[in-house]
């Protein structure tokens, strides 16, 4: 009787054994239960800390080193409230917020009634694009200068040519015309035309008296400039260089 006595009572000792619900704790975490269960109060009897073992917290923390996120398209999602919530703002590279492959480093906030504001970086073209309300536009900067068409604004412009002497071809009703070649200039400029006067008084004198007295009109074509004669054909007897300024 005092030999089985003393079994039972041995048998009984929860310290010298380990019991049925200390069993099942023990092999859930031998066998790989899930992290939550891992991590409670409940199977982590030990009371393990993210620091202790040198983890930041979900919770947040400060990192002491770089975050290298080595993926070809890389994410960083930031929410406000739970996961269910819109987005409030997000970081990608090399993936755009329609979610399609495009190269570039986008920076997007959202508003509460759905907008977007984007921020494109794109390196390898060396510029920066900003997109509102939907539509993509350039950000113009030193580098990157605006043109007067994206701007709507009138092109300067300014070409200097000779109107020369020689053989003129006759014009059906009267005068003669000539054409010059200026590079660059188009039929849709109308330009200002002045002539380039010299130092020297007595032949800039002639080549404005020349210009007015023999020139009747000029007409800008692709390229090129065709200088008109008075109607009874006098044409100028020296060299007269002008130059061509206006807007289109």
């Amino acid at each position: 009787k005092a030999e089985g006595a003393a079994l039972a009572a041995h048998e009984a000792d929860g310290v010298k054994h380990v019991g049925a619900a200390e069993r099942t704790a023990w092999n859930a975490k031998a066998d790989g239960a899930s992290t939550s269960a891992h991590i409670s109060n409940t199977n982590n009897p030990h009371g393990v800390t993210a620091a202790q073992v040198g983890a930041l917290p979900l919770s947040g923390g400060t990192l002491t080193g770089n975050l290298d996120i080595a993926k070809t398209i890389a994410s960083v999602v930031l929410r406000t409230g739970d996961s269910s919530n819109r987005l409030s703002g997000c970081l990608m590279k090399n993936a755009n917020v329609e979610g399609t492959v495009d190269d570039g480093l986008y920076l997007t906030d959202y508003g509460a009634d759905g907008s977007e504001a984007t921020l494109k970086i794109q390196g390898g073209q060396q510029r920066l694009r900003i997109k509102l309300g939907g539509t993509d536009y350039a950000v113009y900067h030193e580098g990157s200068k605006p043109t007067p068409a994206d701007i709507g604004a009138a092109v300067k412009y300014r070409y200097t040519a000779t109107i020369p002497t020689g053989t003129w071809t006759e014009v059906s009703g009267g005068g003669y015309y000539k054409d010059v070649t200026v590079s660059g200039i188009t039929a849709a400029m109308t330009p200002c035309v002045g002539v380039v006067q010299t130092s020297d008084v007595v032949a800039s004198e002639l080549m404005v008296e020349e210009f007015a007295n023999n020139i009747r009109r000029i007409e800008t074509m692709a390229g090129k400039i065709r200088v008109y004669t008075r109607t009874d054909g006098a044409a100028p007897s020296v060299n007269i260089p002008i130059q061509l300024v206006g807007t289109v």
